[in-house]
């Protein structure tokens, strides 16, 4: 189990030394730390889909369908930045939902989401 350990330690100290060359880490080798530089925090900010002050923000209205007495709907911002799988979780908070409603997205002619019985429509 040691040499396993020594070999994932290479490969870690390997990776981190490529982040560094990127500069995408500091790596502090005195102390055995590393911490991200303001490229790094950037790219990780992507890479999850968050939002850059400055980056386009969509307002988006959350209308249930066939329910009109009273109407419900939300009114959501949500940074154009974010994948579906992010506006999803956006939605189910706005809604009060535990990811247990039928629904879908829909953008052009495809249809995104779980609706193996075609019941949306």
């Amino acid at each position: 189990m040691e040499f396993l350990r020594g070999t994932i330690d290479v490969d870690v100290a390997i990776a981190f030394a490529a982040l560094g060359v990127l500069g995408i880490v500091v790596v502090d080798q005195d102390n055995d730390t590393a911490g991200l530089t303001d490229l790094g925090r950037f790219a990780i900010r992507r890479l999850r889909g968050m939002a850059e002050p400055g980056d386009p923000v969509l307002q988006v209205r959350i209308t249930l369908k066939y329910v009109d007495d009273p109407p419900v709907w939300r009114q959501v911002l949500i940074p154009a930045a974010y994948p579906l799988s992010r506006v999803h979780r956006v939605i189910q908070a706005a809604m009060g939902w535990e990811d247990c409603h039928l629904h879908a997205f829909q953008i052009g002619k495809t249809t995104y989401g779980p609706d193996p019985e075609g019941e949306l429509g």
